[in-house]
């Protein structure tokens, strides 16, 4: 065996250890890599199209079916202009995409005369704010325009206004008004969300994603990187200008990199999705890859620990002397003495501990004069300071409570005249002018008929709901609501709620699905309140929740506490949310999915009740995957 020192001899087993291993397993590696490289590439480029298209159809489908209410009501010579301006002043301030509605007349000159005109007030006060000329932003109707007649709608390019980062589009809808010209009604509609949907989608974490309009411009990018070959774009616009109109997930090359992309068409739009991905990226290879290395830190870290244990043996009784006289020292006991007589780095540490515990008793002896003396002096002083202190704090800690409180009242009566003003004004408004349109035309059909007094029933739903919860909270505020303590059980309060909600939740197709760890749970409580709590927190999952999903209700008893937990599938809460949901009049950014009404108060009255029965709530969730409540209290039987 060659002559090494143990040092060598150590080092070569380890090297061997970690290598040998590490082979076999990058070996393996590559060939998965090359087996799934392809097929997990294709999914992504084909989901990541085809959902973005289907999203912009709907997106556009549903703005344009919104648009043709509008248009009826336009068109219906039994409504006058007040009436017609009413619905489209109410639609503009209902539908959150519409910036403006607007009414041309085609003259003599084949030129368009702008009859009417309907904003919402925050893009008028932007407008002039930023001093844009509005023409850029609502559009216009060009001298000579002629409308294909086989088409129902136009739209178009997409505009990007810099000042106030908005991406903006155009709808043109002709109009046939009786004994009036050539009549077309041109919609602004906002496109910031359907944006910030391509640009928050998951693919573009490991790829790109683009949107092409027939002309070669791209639009609602998430950033000017253009693809990485121009063969992408010449093929995208083939297929667009063509008859054949399918997804497709094609390979390009451009130098050394291999590029992947997928062309998805949405329908009625003439545009191409394009979704594009280098191979090198893909993660399924870079996962793997991590596998390796966590197995290899594994592997070097045992042999490292293998060496500092062999290491420590050889040190141990030396040290152990050592530890022993540090712990007499740091005892008091100052004086120890030392056996250990090799003159090496450990013996001088060990003779430098046995002088600074000699320095040390010297010193300790000099302090402990020093203090006494101190301590008489210092200890009236101190108790005077305390007690000024004490009041000092206690009268500051009484006038910041009573600023606080002032400004608590003077926000919440500015915010109550505000939704007062603001969120009852457009109900009111719509209700009379479909009143009007009710009593002036005698004749009206069944079904417009229905229509429009459902519209009236939404409205006069929403005035009340804003107003019976300004009264709730007003009575909370003033101690007007009293808890009523008892015996109740909490799966029969939980089966009386899901089925107030079950009708509800069927006309969104959400299924509600209750659990129980316990047959019987017993609590000390309000029943009225509790359910009241519950009912709130349930209605919202539905209500926020998208069509066909699930809703969860959990009850369990777990250390002395019943704990209810509702999940929902919805889209969750951002961290600015969970900073804001549980106050007055919050404005969260998540919307109702099935035109449901929400006054921004919900959440503040169930924090205030749970807080009266002595309980708690919290709330677990991520942006875009559902939201949790969690629900504890403590009196349980």
């Amino acid at each position: 065996m060659l002559k090494l020192k143990w040092q060598y001899k150590l080092f070569i087993l380890a090297a061997l250890l970690a290598i040998l291993p590490a082979l076999f397993i990058s070996t393996r590696l590559i060939s998965i890599t090359e087996t799934e490289l392809t097929s997990k590439i294709n999914d992504e480029l084909l989901s990541a199209t085809d959902k973005l298209s289907d999203d912009l159809y709907s997106f556009f489908s549903e703005n344009y079916q919104k648009q043709m209410l509008i248009k009826k009501t336009v068109e219906n010579e039994n409504l006058g202009v007040d009436e017609k301006i009413s619905v489209m002043i109410a639609s503009v301030e209902e539908i959150e995409e519409f910036l403006s509605i607007a009414l041309f007349f085609k003259n003599s000159s084949s030129s368009f005369d702008m009859a009417l005109q309907v904003n919402t007030e925050d893009m008028d006060a932007l407008i002039d704010q930023n001093n844009i000329d509005k023409k850029i932003i609502y559009g216009s109707i060009p001298k000579g325009y002629e409308f294909n007649s086989n088409d129902q709608f136009e739209l178009s390019p997409i505009k990007y206004i810099k000042e106030l980062e908005y991406w903006i589009i155009h709808y043109v809808i002709p109009v046939h008004i009786n004994g009036a010209p050539d009549a077309y009604m041109l919609t602004t509609v906002k496109l910031n969300g359907l944006r910030q949907r391509l640009i928050n989608d998951n693919f573009n974490q490991i790829g790109s994603l683009y949107i092409m309009d027939q002309a070669g411009r791209f639009i609602l990018t998430k950033s000017s990187e253009l693809p990485h070959s121009n063969f992408i774009i010449e093929d995208a616009l083939e297929m667009l200008h063509g008859n054949s109109r399918i997804t497709v997930v094609t390979n390009y090359e451009k130098g050394n990199n291999k590029i992947v992309a997928s062309f998805a068409y949405p329908v009625n739009l003439n545009w191409v999705i394009i979704a594009e991905l280098a191979e090198e990226d893909a993660y399924a290879a870079v996962s793997e890859m991590n596998s390796v290395l966590l197995v290899w830190l594994i592997v070097v870290l045992a042999l490292s620990l293998l060496a500092v244990f062999l290491f420590t043996n050889i040190l141990k009784k030396p040290i152990s002397k050592l530890v022993g006289l540090a712990g007499e020292i740091s005892k008091g006991n100052f004086d120890v003495e030392l056996d250990y007589k090799q003159k090496d780095p450990i013996g001088t540490l060990g003779n430098t501990l046995v002088g600074m515990s000699k320095s040390l008793k010297e010193s300790f002896s000099k302090i402990e004069v020093q203090n006494k003396q101190l301590e008489e002096y210092s200890k009236s002083l101190e108790d005077k300071v305390a007690e000024r202190t004490k009041e000092l704090k206690e009268t500051n800690e009484d006038l910041q409570k009573a600023y606080l409180q002032v400004l608590d009242l003077n926000k919440e009566k500015s915010e109550f005249l505000g939704i007062a003003a603001h969120d009852l004004k457009n109900p009111l408004g719509a209700i009379r002018g479909y009143g009007d349109l009710i009593l002036d035309d005698k004749k009206m059909k069944r079904k417009d008929l229905e229509k429009y007094i459902g519209q009236i029933v939404h409205s006069s739903d929403r005035m009340f709901s804003i107003i019976s919860s300004l009264l709730e909270v007003n009575k909370l505020e003033e101690g007007q609501v009293k808890v009523e303590i008892s015996r109740v059980e909490m799966n029969l309060i939980l089966k009386t709620v899901v089925a107030n909600n079950a009708e509800n939740a069927e006309k969104k197709n959400i299924k509600l699905i209750l659990t129980s760890s316990e047959k019987s749970v017993f609590l000390e409580s309000d029943e009225l309140l509790l359910s009241q709590i519950i009912d709130n927190i349930l209605s919202n999952a539905i209500k926020f929740s998208p069509h066909g999903k699930e809703v969860f209700i959990e009850l369990k008893k777990a250390g002395g506490r019943v704990i209810i937990k509702i999940k929902d599938q919805g889209p969750g809460f951002s961290e600015n949310d969970k900073k804001v949901m549980f106050g007055k009049f919050a404005k969260l950014s998540a919307r109702p999915t099935g035109g449901e009404l929400s006054t921004g108060l919900g959440l503040s009255i169930v924090k205030k009740l749970i807080e009266m029965l002595d309980g708690s709530i919290r709330v677990e969730s991520e942006e875009g995957n559902g939201a949790e409540f969690i629900l504890v209290f403590s009196n349980t039987v």
